[in-house]
């Protein structure tokens, strides 16, 4: 998209920054935090430059609020919960920011760079999950289920989908391969197989919304599904396996399965707040149900205020059975939830919520307005932020401790250049 015709780093620097940044997601959340700002402040010290991304500021505001919000509410809360959400809110902040500069010191880099570093990352991160798998294949063989297989494969990366697809449609787009023949095959397998095991609903969704993203954003009329047509026949094999597998008998011969089968199918009604929430059988089996309940009961008991700019940084959630998900019935409640909104919405109210979709929202915009540059470009960052939100409504979203590094660093070096781009344009 901006500046393809210049310079681009060697292979040999992509693979070490690509196993940097790695490692990096590997630490601890709180030495990850304070590494990017040594390296923050390192370069800004370097460049002598400091600037700020507009396109941050939603995010910005939308963390301070949460902060006023504890303090105006600090006798309810304790402090070292402040510093938790604090931590949460704020990370991904920092590391968009990291990004973000990292694109504003490099102008002259192309884009081609930016595609391995994706890939490559990806690569790390999934061969870690199937290297954990292989470590601990006796208790796999012991507990044969594919909920103890998730357990010992350890963190799923949610660059990963992002980082197939990119190898999937760069030759559709651009017309050649972004690896060669040989270790693109290789990248391919272990996609595939990680997906495969990994036994992931929401990745195999968001891998379908990103196919469709690319292909309607791909310029040519004619796509070539050499490649594509893997993933989609990925997506075709394991919905029509569930489908079996329910109303069919090989279900008996693969039983490690059932509790996957169980999940896909109670998929919607997991999410759901409609229950009886006085049956522990039900608080188990639907806890994020659960969890929304709860979160829509203390909503209900805010004052206006409250509703409008959050109770602040620090509130919990009370639930019952909290050791369901690890955490001590001593704490009173949970920090917070799988549904990122409704975490948003607790600690920093509606205006909070609207703040975080105004982020994502302008930074689709911003791309789109571009895609005359550079269509594969536009396609990576509409998909990166597609997944952040539907990702925000199963899970958490960006606000926690272990969201996906190289997503949120990606994302903020591709916010500077569709900010130059369209800042060319006024």
């Amino acid at each position: 998209m901006v500046l393809n015709k210049e310079s681009s780093p060697s292979n040999k620097n992509i693979v070490i920054l690509s196993i940097l940044a790695f490692l990096l997601n590997q630490v601890n959340y709180v030495i990850g935090i304070f590494l990017i700002l040594v390296c923050i402040f390192i370069l800004i010290a370097k460049n002598g430059e400091v600037v700020f991304s507009s396109s941050l500021l939603p995010l910005v505001l939308m963390g301070a609020m949460g902060i006023v919000m504890a303090v105006i509410n600090i006798n309810n809360l304790l402090f070292s919960n402040i510093i938790k959400d604090i931590s949460y809110f704020f990370r991904p902040i920092l590391i968009i920011y990291f990004g973000y500069i990292i694109s504003l010191y490099n102008k002259r880099s192309n884009n081609i760079g930016l595609y391995k570093f994706i890939v490559i990352y990806s690569v790390l991160s999934a061969v870690l999950n199937l290297v954990n798998i292989l470590i601990n294949y006796k208790v796999v063989i012991t507990n044969f289920t594919f909920l103890n297989i998730r357990e010992v494969m350890g963190h799923s990366d949610d660059i990963m989908v992002l980082g197939f697809t990119v190898l999937i449609f760069f030759s559709q787009y651009y017309g050649k391969k972004l690896f060669s023949r040989n270790i693109s095959k290789l990248f391919t397998l272990i996609f595939i197989l990680n997906i495969l095991v990994s036994f992931s609903r929401t990745k195999i969704l968001t891998f379908f919304i990103m196919v469709i993203i690319f292909m309607v954003i791909n310029p040519q009329k004619n796509i070539k599904l050499n490649n594509i047509r893997i993933g989609i026949l990925i997506t075709v094999v394991v919905i029509s396996g569930i489908l079996y597998f329910e109303y069919g008998d090989i279900n008996k011969y693969f039983s490690f399965l059932d509790p996957f089968m169980k999940k896909m199918m109670n998929s919607m009604t997991e999410i759901s707040a409609q229950s009886d929430w006085n049956n522990y059988a039900e608080i188990v089996h639907n806890w994020r149900g659960y969890e929304i309940y709860s979160a829509k009961q203390l909503l209900n008991s805010f004052a206006v205020i409250e509703k409008v700019f959050g109770a602040g940084l620090g509130t919990l959630i009370p639930v019952l059975h909290s050791d369901l998900v690890g955490v001590p019935l001593s704490e009173g409640g949970i920090i917070l939830l799988h549904n990122g909104y409704y975490t948003i919405l607790i600690k920093t109210g509606i205006a909070g919520l609207l703040l975080y979709l105004m982020f994502f929202g302008t930074v689709i915009i911003k791309s789109i307005r571009c895609l005359h540059r550079d269509r594969f470009y536009t396609a990576i960052l509409v998909s990166i932020c597609i997944e952040i939100l539907m990702n925000s409504y199963t899970t958490t979203g960006i606000i926690k401790n272990i969201y996906s590094f190289g997503m949120l660093i990606v994302l903020g070096y591709m916010i500077w250049r569709v900010e130059y781009e369209n800042n060319k344009k006024i």
